[in-house]
């Protein structure tokens, strides 16, 4: 049975073209954005007095994929969040980061200059093709494309 964000009568356009009217589930994403960012910090440094720059790193990437998540749902989407995205996506990135926290060993450095390179290049390969894609969608010369 199809959500109410996604229950459309024959006569009402598709929900994904649909302007945004308020930032109300933005919002709640960036609530439960930051609820799954807490705990994942927690489940990082927990209770301990020393850190190792490994773990600094990966709360450093899982802070930057957050903002970036964010930053896309509030001013890159020009329409409202479906309650799929509010409720599914949150619960994929919660499994995504505690796979780090639970799958995560001791690399040497080495390993973490590459995976911080990997990482800055991943992370500007997603942002600059949403960024594109909200250039794009933004001329009138591509409407309804």
């Amino acid at each position: 049975m199809p959500s109410e964000s996604t229950s459309l009568q024959e006569d009402e356009p598709y929900f994904r073209s649909v302007e945004r009217t308020s930032n109300l589930r933005a919002n709640i994403f960036l609530f439960e954005s930051m609820v799954v960012m807490s705990l994942y910090v927690f489940l990082l440094y927990g209770w301990r007095l020393e850190y190792s720059s490994q773990v600094n790193l990966l709360a450093a990437f899982g802070a930057i994929y957050m903002i970036r998540v964010n930053i896309m749902s509030r001013w890159l989407l020009p329409r409202e969040l479906g309650m799929e995205e509010i409720t599914v996506v949150i619960l994929f990135i919660s499994s995504i980061m505690g796979s780090y926290v639970i799958l995560a060993k001791e690399i040497s450095s080495v390993g973490l200059a590459v995976s911080s390179i990997l990482y800055a290049f991943g992370s500007y390969l997603n942002t600059w093709s949403e960024m594109q894609r909200k250039f794009w969608k933004g001329d009138p010369d591509n409407k309804g494309r």
